[in-house]
C-alpha cells in the first residue's frame, strides 16, 4: 500500500469512528437533533484546528532546529494524521461531555 491509500484508508475509518461516537451520544442524549448536530461539529472543528496547528509548529519547529529543507514534506503524512486524532478526541469530548 502506497502513503495516499493509507491515508485514505485512515481517513475513511476516522470517518466511521466519528459516525459511531455521535451515534452512541445521540442516544444518551434527549435534545433536539439541530442542537446535538451543531454542539458535535464545533468540537470536532475545534480539536482538528487545535490538532493540525500544533501538528504545523511541531513539524517547523523540529525543520528550524535540523536545519531540514524537506522537513515540511512531513506534513503530507503527519497533516491527515493529525485530522483523524483531532476529529476522535473532539468525538470523545463531545461524548463526554
Amino acid at each position: 500500500m502506497t502513503i495516499l491509500n493509507l491515508i485514505v484508508v485512515g481517513l475513511g475509518a476516522g470517518l466511521i469512528v466519528c459516525a459511531a461516537l455521535f451515534l452512541i451520544g445521540a442516544q444518551r442524549r434527549h435534545a433536539s437533533w439541530r442542537a446535538l448536530v451543531s454542539s458535535y461539529v464545533r468540537h470536532l472543528a475545534a480539536s482538528v484546528a487545535i490538532a493540525v496547528a500544533l501538528t504545523t509548529v511541531a513539524v517547523f519547529a523540529v525543520t528550524a532546529f535540523t536545519n531540514s529543507p524537506q522537513g515540511p514534506l512531513s506534513l503530507v503524512f503527519l497533516g491527515p494524521l493529525a485530522v483523524i486524532l483531532g476529529a476522535w478526541t473532539g468525538a470523545i469530548i463531545w461524548l463526554v461531555r
